[in-house]
């Protein structure tokens, strides 16, 4: 009897043992998920949220968690990121070297462009083809002049934008 208690309490303590209450899947892939829970054991366990870029040879290489939350338009798990210390102005590891905002603005994510402002992003920060994010926004807006539905958007994204005191790179 003493011995199956203590082979039961030991086959306890190795099961217990070996259990990882870390991560089960790596953190862009919990954000593309939209899985919240994995992103916060990340978070918990330590990642660096600020330095864990899409790899090389990859869509997207570059790309850092904040600005998949964002593109992603997950306000709950961009929330979490910044408030767990992510960089509201980082930049990818791209050619083009913009930031969060600048990519919210490209892709026309219209809920996360005030969050970012709100949230401390510079509204005349400049990426590396010499573009703010107005820059950015009025390229988008001269591409999409025959699309009613995205001229729209883009207008109220520049509209944001000049109400947060948004310039040109040229007038900096």
């Amino acid at each position: 009897m003493k011995l199956s208690v203590l082979v039961i309490l030991s086959f306890l303590i190795v099961l217990y043992s070996c259990s990882d209450s870390g991560p089960s899947m790596d953190l862009l892939s919990a954000i593309d998920q939209g899985n919240i829970e994995e992103v916060q054991l990340h978070i918990d366990s330590g990642t660096n949220i600020n330095d864990y870029p899409i790899p090389r040879g990859e869509p997207w290489e570059g790309v850092e968690p904040l600005i998949v939350a964002v593109l992603k338009e997950n306000l709950d798990i961009a929330q979490l990121l910044i408030d767990n210390g992510a960089d509201i102005e980082i930049r990818a590891k791209d050619k083009n070297n913009a930031k969060v905002l600048h990519w919210a603005v490209y892709f026309q994510v219209k809920q996360m462009v005030p969050f970012l402002i709100k949230s401390g992003a510079n509204v005349n920060s400049i990426d590396a083809n010499g573009f703010t994010p107005l820059d950015t926004a009025n390229l988008v807006k001269a591409a999409t002049v025959n699309d009613p539905i995205q001229t729209a958007v883009i207008e109220y994204i520049i509209n944001i934008l000049n109400q947060n005191g948004a310039k040109p790179a040229r007038d900096l």
